[in-house]
């Protein structure tokens, strides 16, 4: 396992996914590395793929203050969505697609997702989901977890704030997240185990490695 790299301060950053659709139909469209090749430097370092070739996830910078992220956030929306237009196609974002059929998506041929596509099988051909990852910085493991540990109480509410994705395969689910749903099904998701040390977690971690639970 790696060492845990510390940071001397908080420090903040963020991923966002979005779907790229058809600019008439708005159903989503397998147009990843066309995007990528109309985003200028230095967007064109920070963005990358998903699971799908429909999909395409920015990266921020690592930050200092909020205001610092809502300038990285901002640029990187209005860049990416001047390259989609360029590539003639729309960006959306939500928990899910709302009627687009999973069994027309193209996967991404990398050494992961084709990992995944393996382990999973059925299930991973259904996870039109996409987020919005908040990183913290953190000064050591230890304190990572504590905060983690710390975080779960605060899950419900954060999942209550983050509900947009109600419609799948087009229809109403009932549900306000069917993205939460969607992840429910696969392995090695929802809440971790408790731990109390950073060095618990690497325990947990070098049996799932020697399992072949995980791969990296």
């Amino acid at each position: 396992m790696k060492e845990f790299i510390g940071n001397a301060y908080p420090t903040i950053g963020v991923e966002q996914e979005f779907h790229l659709i058809d600019p008439v139909s708005a159903e989503l469209t397998p147009r990843v590395h066309d995007v990528a090749c109309h985003l200028p430097e230095p967007w064109r370092q920070k963005a990358t793929c998903e699971l799908f070739r429909s999909i395409i996830e920015t990266q921020s910078a690592v930050c200092r203050t909020v205001d610092e992220l809502a300038r990285e956030i901002v640029g990187a929306r209005l860049s990416l969505d001047q390259a989609c237009r360029n590539a003639g196609v729309r960006l959306a974002a939500a928990g899910s697609h709302p009627f687009s059929d999973w069994r027309r998506e193209q996967f991404i041929q990398t050494k992961h997702y084709t990992w995944l596509k393996k382990e999973h099988g059925y299930l991973i051909h259904q996870m039109l989901a996409y987020g919005l990852h908040i990183h913290i910085g953190m000064p050591d493991g230890d304190c990572a977890v504590y905060v983690m540990n710390e975080m779960r109480r605060w899950l419900y509410p954060l999942l209550g704030f983050a509900a947009n994705s109600p419609y799948q395969q087009g229809m109403d689910t009932d549900l306000h997240s069917t993205r939460l749903h969607l992840f429910l099904h696969l392995p090695r998701t929802g809440l971790p185990p408790h731990a109390n040390t950073f060095h618990e977690v690497e325990d947990l971690y070098n049996k799932l490695l020697s399992a072949g639970d995980v791969i990296d």
